[in-house]
């Protein structure tokens, strides 16, 4: 009995690693930017690891610790580290739930129940994680100490339609038009080519607009 208490103990601690690394960059609001390039990369790669190796408990994470000031900018070093292919692997990784081999649609429709509602914690979640990638993209959520740091954050409109390109490429949901906002776009072209089902869309954009 002991045995088994021990395993399942040591199994809940190992779950919950990646979980813990993004609460710990959340609580220590360490500003990248200033870092020096060896440290800063030890980082983004310990976050981005733990994106990969448990996104749904990360993103989980992330939303419950209200870290979008923290993602956000994890998000914008990433861009200006040229590392948009690691981002991009993992905001499809959150938008599947951990699961590839399954549709974005089916991940993010699993539906929690409380006190007689439905309500749909993964489209939030995810939505959540969605929000900072295109609030980015839209110079949104800038830190201020960071412009003060070693490394330029500030993107060009030329790597923004780089990024916008490989995730369009990724989903799927087709080309930003001129004129709308990334938000915008990433929004529409989830619903319209429905990796979003309509019922969830409200969820997932509540946790969007939190992030964004």
């Amino acid at each position: 009995m002991a045995a088994v208490l021990l395993s399942s103990v040591v199994a809940t601690m190992a779950q919950s690693q990646p979980a813990s690394v993004w609460s710990d960059f959340i609580r220590d609001r360490r500003d990248l930017a200033a870092l020096n390039e060896h440290k800063r990369k030890k980082i983004l790669n310990d976050l981005g690891a733990a994106i990969m190796a448990d996104p749904d408990g990360v993103s989980t994470e992330i939303e419950r610790s209200r870290g979008a000031p923290a993602l956000c900018q994890y998000m914008r070093v990433m861009f200006a580290s040229d590392r948009t292919p690691e981002v991009v692997d993992q905001l499809d990784a959150v938008l599947h739930w951990g699961k590839p081999d399954k549709s974005i649609r089916e991940m993010l429709s699993a539906p929690a129940y409380d006190d007689g509602s439905t309500w749909f914690p993964r489209a939030k979640r995810a939505g959540y994680f969605t929000g900072c990638v295109a609030g980015v993209l839209d110079g949104k959520r800038r830190s201020s100490t960071s412009l003060a740091g070693r490394l330029p954050l500030l993107l060009s409109s030329r790597d923004q339609t780089i990024i916008a390109l490989q995730i369009a490429e990724r989903l799927k949901i087709g080309r930003p038009s001129k004129g709308d906002s990334y938000g915008k776009w990433m929004l529409n072209g989830l619903s319209k080519e429905d990796l979003v089902s309509p019922d969830v869309m409200d969820w997932f954009e509540l946790g969007f607009d939190r992030a964004y």
